[in-house]
């Protein structure tokens, strides 16, 4: 009874184990397009752990988000040309007006604002 009870334990902690090091939930990638000057920085709330700020610029463009349980992303663009902003992975496109594209939207020169996941 002894081992069978220590072999139904073992079998628990190893199923638990590997769970637990499955990631949970969806990758979101949020990224930005425009020349120019232009940033983007979400204040994540992820599944797990603790919150944190991703940020974006031309020379980093793009955010993964893993498992994100919300996110707000702020935006401002100072640059002369549109900033796009497209998002992939999300359960509901955050903008009111996608692009035909997908989830996508863009903002005219001097625009700013936020959007949450």
């Amino acid at each position: 009874m002894f081992t069978k009870t220590i072999a139904v334990l073992a079998l628990v902690m190893a199923s638990t184990t590997n769970v637990a090091a499955a990631p949970e939930g969806k990758t979101v990638v949020v990224k930005g397009e425009g020349a120019g000057k232009w940033e983007m920085w979400c204040k994540v709330n992820p599944s797990r752990g603790s919150e944190f700020t991703a940020f974006a610029d031309p020379s980093r463009p793009e955010l993964t988000l893993v498992a994100p349980r919300y996110a707000t992303c702020s935006y401002k663009n100072t640059s002369s040309s549109d900033l796009i902003i497209s998002v992939e992975g999300a359960e509901k496109c955050p903008f009111r007006k996608p692009t035909e594209a997908g989830c996508a939207t863009k903002f005219p020169r001097g625009a700013f604002g936020d959007f949450s996941l």
